[in-house]
């Protein structure tokens, strides 16, 4: 029988929907649904745009929207990026209030490859002030195999794929409980819809000692725009 990508994408999704109810029933299951969009300033800078909303409560409610932008300098050596960003994040309290932190936050993105693999790895540090709690800074370090079709010109890699599979994992740890305080892990399917349009689709586990997070489901989707 010939695996299709739409036969693909109905599989993982089966597999999400029996994980969830049999393993994680007590758990919170999110939606998370982004678009995002790029702009080649130059042939090392690019403007990246991202708005992304989550629905929450078994995916009955949004209880998160994230508004983000920033730009990200190419080849700073021939295997890593940098990029500097700021997000706006609008989060939905217990007892229904909405509160805003202002993020900023700065990312190094190694590029090699592992067993013939394409390979990354994010370092990512942020710094949240918000209305409720102290302000603090959360260090992130994810590692991707066989990374998603990416917003900037690397273009080269979208010859030989119209769909891939990839996995990631990334650990947190935050100044606010000075530990490492949440645990991702995530695997999905990346896309080439059109020259210009790139999805992803995925499903997420999160693992989280945290004051201010949760254990969760989530199943997500992306959707990208290349000027």
């Amino acid at each position: 029988m010939k695996i299709t990508p739409l036969k693909l994408i109905i599989l993982v999704l089966s597999v999400v929907v029996l994980t969830d109810d049999m393993c994680f029933g007590s758990d919170d299951f999110q939606w998370w649904n982004s678009a995002n969009t790029a702009f080649e300033l130059s042939e090392k800078w690019t403007f990246t745009v991202e708005e992304q909303l989550r629905m929450g409560d078994d995916a009955g409610t949004v209880v998160r929207h994230h508004s983000d932008f920033g730009v990200v300098y190419h080849n700073l050596a021939d295997w890593i990026d940098f990029g500097i960003n700021y997000r706006s994040i609008e989060k939905k309290t217990d007892n229904g209030d909405w509160n805003h932190t202002d993020r900023g936050h700065i990312n190094f993105t190694f590029y090699g490859k592992l067993f013939g693999r394409e390979l990354s790895n994010r370092l990512r540090f942020e710094y949240d002030s918000g209305q409720r709690i102290d302000d603090f800074g959360t260090f992130r370090n994810k590692f991707t195999l066989s990374p998603p079709f990416e917003l900037h010109p690397r273009r080269e890699i979208f010859k030989s794929y119209t769909i891939k599979p990839y996995a990631s994992y990334e650990l947190f740890y935050d100044t606010l409980d000075d530990k490492i305080t949440k645990h991702r892990f995530s695997a999905g399917l990346s896309l080439k819809l059109s020259e210009n349009w790139f999805s992803k689709i995925y499903y997420m586990r999160q693992e989280s000692s945290s004051s201010i997070n949760s254990d969760l489901n989530v199943l997500g989707l992306q959707i990208k725009y290349l000027f």
